[in-house]
């Protein structure tokens, strides 16, 4: 006959503890896929931007400027940045039709393009490179009214305590092992929640020398 201890059941905790994160990482992938940002940089071409939302709701009061504003040059803009980088509103003005600077205009039926004009009444005051953050860039833009320059100045956001990423990388490496034999080691890694520096994730890694290894932990950033 069994024993009472035979047929009592024993969970494996590690191995739970990792298909609940695995689940975790679904749900994650879910969330995020649906309530994608609607406004993502990109290395081609400059984006507008939104409010923030302690400051969205304020009301902005009208402030008379009796000196010019100084501003860029257009031409001068879209000779310095990449072609094409510039919004349309942007465009040099006297461009030909067809040239790199200009991004939007009328297509022709024998395929040529007359460029839409950009509108005079819209001008580049400030520009800056804002440093990477993971946790985000607040900007301000500042304007002296007395000698018509603008300024830009820019903080660091917070960590936020509670925020779903998605982050990987993916690493190749070659090295030698405690025995001076060499060894090649590949490995990809997924990070998809943060609680301010601390970020949960999955890793996947093989070894020439240990084998395959597949795990969730903590990683924590500075």
């Amino acid at each position: 006959m069994f024993e009472e201890s035979d047929l009592q059941f024993k969970p494996n905790w590690p191995l739970l503890i990792l298909v609940a994160v695995a689940l975790l990482a679904i749900a994650c992938c879910v969330w995020l896929y649906f309530n994608r940002p609607t406004t993502t940089l990109t290395q081609t071409r400059y984006q507008t931007l939104t409010v923030e939302k302690p400051v969205e709701k304020l009301v902005k009061v009208p402030v008379i400027v009796k000196v010019p504003i100084m501003v860029y040059s257009k031409r001068a803009l879209a000779e310095a940045l990449p072609a094409g980088a510039l919004p349309p509103e942007l465009a040099p003005s006297e461009a030909a039709a067809g040239t790199a600077a200009l991004t939007s205009g009328v297509e022709l039926e024998g395929g040529g393009l007359i460029a839409n004009p950009a509108p005079t009444h819209i001008e580049a005051i400030a520009n800056a490179r804002v440093p990477a953050s993971d946790n985000g860039t607040s900007v301000i833009t500042i304007l002296d009214t007395q000698t018509g320059e603008a300024t830009i100045v820019a903080r660091e956001l917070p960590a936020p305590w509670f925020a779903l990423e998605n982050k990987g990388q993916l690493g190749l490496w070659y090295g030698y092992n405690q025995h001076l034999l060499p060894a090649v080691q590949a490995d990809a890694q997924w990070s998809f929640l943060r609680v301010k520096e601390v970020h949960l994730g999955l890793r996947l890694q093989g070894n020439t020398d240990s084998g395959l290894y597949a795990g969730a932990g903590l990683l924590y950033k500075w």
